[in-house]
């Protein structure tokens, strides 16, 4: 027990590093990027820097919650994962976590990609797509970090995740160290 309470621990603080990182990364890109003392192509570069660290923060943090959430969950017997009913919170939690990736996944490829294509051809200016094609990178940004924040919340809730059914299991108690 032990051991998936330690990795529920470690997923919990990997989801909530995510979410801070992000909002971190929002709140001062939103400054830059509409600070009138920072010109365009500097602001371009600035961001063409910054949101590949961005991305690999959030794959690495999103992913390994995934991987350390499943450890966690496969570390208890499954009589205690039925008897706490842990199997269903879990599937709820990683499902979250693997639309958030999925998100991530097709904003990196799809949206990201082309923008940064945009900012980094100094030869054109910027076409009107650009406009469109970051609004849909917010929107979905915005999610992404929102089914993060769920399972953030989801996965802190006051109610352990891993404990013994410890009312009703004397037993279970005294195997768990309590």
């Amino acid at each position: 027990m032990r051991c998936a309470s330690l990795l529920q621990a470690l997923s919990r603080f990997a989801v909530s590093a995510w979410v801070g990182a992000a909002a971190l990364f929002v709140v001062t890109g939103v400054r830059e990027v509409t600070s009138d003392e920072i010109p365009p192509v500097i602001r371009n570069t600035l961001t063409t820097l910054r949101f590949p660290a961005y991305y690999a923060f959030g794959f690495t943090l999103v992913a390994g919650t995934l991987v350390l959430l499943t450890l966690a969950v496969a570390s208890v017997p499954a009589d205690r994962r039925r008897q706490t009913g842990q199997t269903a919170r879990s599937l709820f939690t990683s499902t979250l976590l693997l639309l958030a990736l999925v998100l991530m996944g097709f904003d990196y490829v799809m949206i990201y990609g082309p923008l940064e294509a945009m900012m980094t051809a100094r030869e054109v200016a910027i076409p009107s797509s650009f406009h469109h094609l970051h609004q849909w990178s917010k929107w979905i940004n915005a999610a992404s970090i929102s089914l993060c924040l769920l399972a953030a919340l989801r996965l802190c809730l006051p109610q352990p995740m891993f404990e013994s059914a410890s009312s009703s299991d004397p037993k279970a108690d005294a195997d768990a160290g309590g």
